[in-house]
């Protein structure tokens, strides 16, 4: 049994892991050695979920079909502190990671190629040597497909190190020494330049904070694909009034010519944070354009309890717009505040704009849509703009718990830069937090038309990774314009590169599919698997992913069926 388990492993991986090329001078590779026992065993099913149904949201111009919730590896470890991220070129690879105790602390691989179709990979990375592994994992997917990572240290690699692999995680370097010391340095966020145009493309980043006396935000970057890491910088200045720095976040890519944006936490004396902090450097990080430790001031949540004294830790969150549209190069930052206006209440998520590169901000727009002032927690978010400029922010939230002991998960979108919101349950089920620690943050990311949210709950029993494909429909026709018939019609742009809208009609409520097939029939995305009501839809298909050729699309609906033909051109 033990031999079967082994053989199956291996074959999980290195099957994914074939269409990636290895380069054997930059590796240094560490196989775990399955014949003396050293792997993580396949998930168990402990838990089936219940639900197989999608939900439809609709709003005024738009709907979102919310799919049933999934975890990403099931099995009886403690997963938490949940970040995701996705292939900078093809959007059906994402990964997401999470701290473990197994029992022991290391940090998860949880890998979809496929759109999240399905998910594969282990609770534990294996990069020597292990006990430099401690935790907090910083992760990005750089331009040529590799693999890096950042943790806390331990062992011989104290400190915050990083690994790297270029197979897909079936193979890890060891582990490198980013900056020395104790376990001092925690929580690292990682980007990556992503833009071809840029003179630092495929230049990969890393900012974490250092605990070690007075703290400090520190940056490191790599220009080798995380064979080597510069010697960190200190990019948060010291302040004379008494600020410490704590808790940085950096987007998962640059702006639209390269820059780099960091932001943090400023503390006065306390645990409530009364800044935020912000950093931008056009030149690859060498030098620092831009750094203040007051780019506004914010009411932040102080460090404590919240809902069944569950661990809160301020952290603000921060994204840009890559999107070529009209708000290119916004950047948006998310935080937790508390009853100080804009915020109501016990705490309600925030967010503040710049337009001009973070020069200024705009004075700060409540996210969450429930009744202002309702005592209800709004906690944890984290923000993505999508490919076509819209802003996602998710975070746990208690609205629905009458007695504030519980929590679900929430997508709020807005499709204006922010000055309107939609609210989108994402999860499909409540938790109720049963101890102390619950992780410290969670993480969303975007493509191919939808996007992904990954959070922890413990609604199995344990602490689990889980995640959600929240697809987005748009051109929805309100009011009494009920289609008179079923239609599907032409995509357009025809030919396209890399995306097409089809539009279609639906007169009567049930259940709709609309398919995508290859030339050889075989279905290559489903983009809508729900009940819909009769309404007129468009929806877009993102084929970044996919080779040039010609493709089908089939919609049905009731004893409806038409299908037509489309072609793509790179």
């Amino acid at each position: 049994m033990k031999l079967f388990k082994n053989i199956v492993f291996a074959l999980l991986f290195f099957s994914v892991c074939s269409v990636y090329s290895q380069d054997a001078s930059q590796l240094l590779p560490h196989t775990p050695d399955l014949t003396s026992g050293e792997y993580i065993p396949l998930p168990k099913d402990i838990y089936i979920h219940q639900n197989t149904s999608s939900k439809v949201f609709y709003f005024q111009d738009a709907a979102f079909i919310v799919e049933p919730n999934v975890r990403v590896y099931p099995n009886t470890h403690r997963q938490t502190e949940t970040i995701i991220v996705r292939h900078p070129l093809n959007h059906n690879i994402m990964w997401g990671s999470a701290n473990v105790q197994a029992p022991g602390i290391s940090e998860g691989l949880y890998l979809t190629t496929n759109n999240g179709v399905n998910w594969f990979g282990s609770d534990t990375i294996f990069g020597l040597p292990m006990a430099s592994h401690g935790g907090d994992p910083g992760i990005i997917i750089d331009k040529d497909g590799r693999l890096l990572f950042t943790h806390i240290g331990g062992g011989t690699v104290p400190g915050m190190a990083a690994n790297f692999s270029t197979n897909m995680g079936a193979t890890w370097s060891d582990s490198y020494q980013i900056e020395s010391g104790n376990v001092l340095q925690h929580e690292p966020s990682m980007g990556t330049d992503d833009a071809p145009w840029s003179t630092f493309y495929g230049r990969s980043y890393v900012t974490y904070t250092n605990v070690a006396g007075v703290r400090k935000v520190q940056f490191s970057h790599t220009t080798n694909g995380g064979v080597n890491w510069s010697l960190p910088l200190t990019i948060s200045p010291v302040s004379s009034s008494g600020h410490y720095a704590a808790w940085s976040d950096i987007p998962s890519r640059t702006g639209p010519g390269g820059e780099i944006y960091v932001i943090w936490n400023n503390y006065i004396g306390s645990s409530q944070p009364d800044s935020i902090g912000f950093a931008k450097s056009t030149n690859g990080g060498i030098n620092w354009d831009l750094s203040t430790n007051t780019a506004f001031n914010i009411n932040g949540l102080p460090t404590g309890s919240t809902i069944n004294g569950m661990r809160y830790f301020h952290f603000p969150r921060v994204d840009v717009d890559r999107s070529g549209s009209q708000r290119n190069g916004w950047i948006y930052i998310v935080t937790n505040e508390m009853n100080v206006a804009p915020a109501t209440d016990l705490a309600d998520v925030i967010l503040y704009r710049s337009t001009d590169g973070g020069v200024s901000w705009s004075s700060g727009i409540r996210v969450n849509q429930d009744t202002p002032g309702n005592g209800k927690y709004q906690l944890f978010p984290a923000i993505r703009v999508d490919e076509a400029s819209n802003i996602n922010v998710v975070y746990y939230d208690s609205r629905n718990t009458p007695t504030n002991d519980s929590l679900e998960v929430f997508v709020s979108r807005s499709a204006d830069g922010g000055n309107t919101w939609v609210d989108i349950l994402a999860s499909d089920h409540k938790s109720r937090p049963k101890s102390a620690y619950q992780g410290d943050y969670i993480g969303i990311t975007s493509g191919n038309g939808a996007v992904w949210p990954l959070w922890m709950d413990d609604f199995t029993g344990v602490q689990q990774a889980w995640t959600v494909k929240i697809g987005i429909l748009t051109g929805i026709v309100e009011g009494n314009n009920v289609p008179k018939e079923y239609s599907l019609e032409q995509n357009y742009p025809n030919p396209f590169n890399p995306e097409t809208k089809i539009r279609f009609d639906i007169k009567k409520e049930g259940f709709v599919k609309l398919v995508v097939y290859d030339i050889l029939g075989k279905e290559v995305t489903r983009l809508i698997d729900a009940e819909l009501l009769p309404k007129s839809y468009e929806i877009t298909w993102n084929a970044s992913s996919n080779p040039s050729g010609v493709y089908f699309y089939k919609l049905s609906a009731g004893d409806y069926s038409e299908t037509k033909r489309m072609v793509l051109i790179k």
